[in-house]
């Protein structure tokens, strides 16, 4: 991982996740809820979010 940590609070959306990803260059960030950390989330996550939103819309 990058130094210093790059994190996202737990209630924190797919798109501030990707933003934050794109701004920082980091592939992975730390998910904290009240100051501990509870998660990751790569890239891969977010592509897999983002194609399953996707896959929803188109279905509509």
């Amino acid at each position: 991982m990058s130094a210093p940590l790059v994190h996202i609070k737990a209630d924190a959306g797919l798109g501030q996740a990707s933003s934050l990803m794109a701004v920082k260059d980091v592939r992975r960030l730390l998910v904290m809820d009240r100051q501990k950390v509870v998660g990751i989330v790569t890239q891969k996550d977010v592509l897999r979010g983002t194609l399953e939103i996707f896959t929803s819309l188109a279905s509509m």
